[in-house]
């Protein structure tokens, strides 16, 4: 299954790789992001990451992720 946050997945994309997708709204809350990482762990999954920058190459960062060539999460560092 593919979630995403940030729109829609192309159905016909997620239908050529064999995996339902779908958009997620949510608001922020810290215990439910903590309950969703302990599943996400307990079941053997893992979340991609593409990159990590440090905060101080914030713009080096937004411009990784612009390009759409990110293959996962690009997470900056504090």
């Amino acid at each position: 299954m593919l979630l995403s946050t940030v729109s829609a997945p192309n159905d016909a994309l997620a239908t050529a790789y064999k995996v339902e997708g779908a958009f997620v709204f949510h608001t922020s809350n810290a215990g439910r992001l903590a309950d969703l990482v302990k599943t996400i762990r307990v079941k053997g999954h893992s979340v991609l990451i593409d990159s990590v920058f440090p905060i101080t190459s914030f713009e080096e960062a937004f411009d990784c992720q612009a390009s759409d060539r990110a293959h996962g999460k690009i997470i900056l560092s504090f």
